[in-house]
């Protein structure tokens, strides 16, 4: 953006860097031992579970779309190419290409802006009412420490969204003057021209893409004997998300192995089971990624059309 001047990004580096900490004080090779536990069967049902997922989170995002059912298979390719390109990129700004697509088939600018941020406030507002719940019925997490670090994360993502408001509303005001009063108001119509059955289907949709999502998880704990309850693995790995959402990595490198680190050795987990379960989330989003990127190539050049 020209007039925008060029924040300092040295932060976005701080997450690997945790990782190349977390590497190098815990012992890799008990770590690829407890790796070579993980049963080939749970490893291909759980990487199947991917697929459906990204099949729904298209659907939930395509609710939010003024398009016919027909175009789903068009937009689904869409989302999967801003789903890749919103994983490889800090705080998954990289979805926000979805709204140039959006454009390209004629939607205005509020409904395309208002589809990717209530996409957005879908996983987010899941997130913070499980994790709420899961902390609040824990006992051995009766302390406010979760609720701290929880409060912390939201807190710091609200800033880090506040600072580039300002920035990002000079180069606006000086470059759309005319045209911003227009897309308001014309955030504000698509806002209101949402169905309430569409924000319940999307809530629901939301909700059992997590629930896949965490029963793979919980999956391959079981398979290298980490007993933990199907409800703490969907508290945790909320958490886990919330904490992932910092802008300081991407795919979660780095703040998900400390998160898991901070909420599972308390537990009596070693960290070598833990690093070892990290890793394997790690792999189901690569597996998620692959998909992204099988979609997103059927047709991209009708995509960039």
């Amino acid at each position: 953006m020209k007039g925008l001047s060029r924040p300092n990004n040295w932060w976005r580096l701080l997450g690997p860097l945790i990782l190349m900490v977390i590497i190098v004080k815990i012992d890799l090779t008990s770590v690829i031992d407890v790796m070579t536990r993980f049963s080939w069967s749970i490893i291909m049902v759980v990487s199947l579970l991917m697929l459906p997922i990204l099949i729904l989170r298209a659907c939930r995002w395509f609710l939010l779309l003024p398009m016919p059912r027909p175009q789903f298979m068009r937009a689904g390719r869409a989302y999967a190419l801003a789903s890749a390109l919103g994983s490889l990129t800090p705080a998954q700004v990289g979805e926000l290409s979805k709204v140039a697509w959006t454009r390209a088939q004629g939607i205005t600018w509020g409904r395309s802006l208002f589809s990717v941020i209530g996409d957005r406030l879908f996983d987010l507002t899941t997130l913070i009412a499980v994790s709420g719940i899961w902390t609040f019925i824990q006992q051995t997490f009766a302390s406010l420490r979760p609720w701290i670090v929880v409060g912390i994360v939201l807190v710091s993502l609200i800033i880090w969204q506040l600072s580039r408001v300002s920035a990002i509303k000079s180069w606006f005001n000086k470059r759309y003057r005319n045209h911003g009063s227009k897309w308001l108001e014309s955030l504000r119509a698509a806002r209101k021209e949402l169905v309430l059955r569409d924000l319940v289907a999307g809530s629901c949709l939301t909700l059992f893409c997590w629930l896949l999502n965490w029963l793979a998880i919980w999956m391959l704990a079981q398979s290298i004997d980490m007993r933990l309850g199907f409800f703490d693995v969907c508290g945790m790995m909320a958490v886990v998300a919330l904490i992932s959402m910092l802008p300081i990595t991407a795919l979660g490198l780095g703040t998900r192995e400390a998160s898991l680190l901070w909420i599972l050795t308390p537990r009596g987990f070693s960290p070598d089971s833990v690093i070892a379960l990290s890793f394997a989330i790690l792999g189901l989003r690569l597996v998620y990624l692959t998909y992204c990127g099988i979609w997103s190539t059927l047709s991209l050049a009708e995509i960039e059309g």
